[in-house]
């Protein structure tokens, strides 16, 4: 069976203009050549620290940006398969339906004018999934009921509620249309460390009862970890590590992907003192004018050589489902 979301080869660029007369176009390289598959009732996580274009890979996907080059294919149930970046009315409804997205900050993704029976009724309203007002409040009530919020917080506004429970509210607005995928942006990032972990487990369990996949993005490579089965390493809009999460955290292949895993706190006081960390040098290079060759190799401590500097190494299989790009593996 094919995967249920295809990706290949996705570039996704921003044009904006500099200098004194603005004359002079540059190119933001958000997403760069990237490609992978989700699986049905599987999780890929995407980690990278900030500005490495994990959101706007999870907006390209649900069509919010519409990207350079590349294409994105939605494989349904029935067989069919819908190009999304090319989808017409009919079918970009469909697609709209099966992948939604949670977005990262739940105060702004709310409107603060709506009860939330509204937020969480619009897409019902759109997608035309009620007879009439009372099977719309019974769903809305049961997606409450899912996300762990109570029915008498229909009538009650976003500043009400804590981030936490904003963020639940997302999630039920997600679940409205019954998706297949879900993309998460950093659905952890605006709550609290004690509530991480209910967040957490409430995705896992609402995954396991409704079948869906997600695309979890997010900073934080031990939440990753947790909730991924597949994990896909970012830098500078590129993926420069991918495969399977016990590979990828057991034996990590890239020098970035190292650097990460080192930052980790470890239960065991006596592990974490002795435990090697990987200080990388330099800055976040510039997107707009990222490093010739490995992106990664101005930060990087494993310099092969010149072509480090030159040359960009592809994403190469290194072991059954575990891929790297790195001059190291080409020797």
């Amino acid at each position: 069976m094919k995967p249920l979301l295809e990706v290949n080869n996705i570039k996704k660029y921003f044009s904006f203009q500099r200098g004194i007369l603005r004359k002079k176009t540059f190119y933001l390289k958000a997403v760069d050549d990237i490609s992978f598959n989700l699986e049905r009732k599987k999780t890929l996580g995407v980690v990278g620290e900030s500005g490495c274009g994990k959101t706007t890979l999870g907006k390209t996907l649900v069509n919010l940006h519409k990207p350079e080059s590349g294409s994105i294919n939605l494989n349904l149930d029935d067989g069919t398969s819908i190009d999304v970046i090319n989808a017409n009315d009919d079918e970009m409804k469909t697609v709209r339906r099966t992948i939604q997205m949670v977005f990262q900050d739940p105060h702004s993704s709310l409107n603060p004018r709506w009860p939330i029976k509204n937020i969480i009724g619009e897409p019902i309203d759109i997608l035309k999934m009620a007879s009439g007002r009372r099977e719309k409040e019974s769903m809305v009530m049961k997606l409450l009921n899912d996300v762990g919020l109570k029915p008498e917080h229909m009538n009650r506004y976003p500043h009400e509620f804590s981030g936490g429970q904003r963020q639940r509210i997302g999630m039920a607005r997600a679940l409205a249309p019954k998706p297949d995928i879900i993309v998460l942006d950093e659905p952890t990032s605006a709550v609290d460390v004690s509530v991480q972990a209910q967040v957490l487990n409430l995705l896992k369990e609402l995954q396991k009862s409704k079948s869906m996949s997600y695309l979890f993005i997010s900073h934080d490579l031990g939440v990753v970890h947790h909730m991924s089965n597949e994990i896909a390493v970012m830098y500078l809009g590129q993926v420069v590590e991918y495969g399977d999460t016990d590979k990828i955290i057991n034996d990590p292949l890239h020098p970035y992907t190292k650097a990460l895993l080192s930052a980790l706190p470890v239960p065991d006081p006596e592990f974490e003192a002795h435990k090697k960390r990987i200080i990388l040098k330099g800055q976040l290079p510039d997107a707009i004018n990222p490093p010739k060759g490995c992106r990664f190799h101005t930060r990087c401590a494993e310099l092969v050589g010149e072509k480090c500097k030159h040359d960009c190494p592809a994403l190469k299989e290194v072991s059954k489902g575990h891929k790297v790009a790195c001059w190291i593996y080409e020797e």
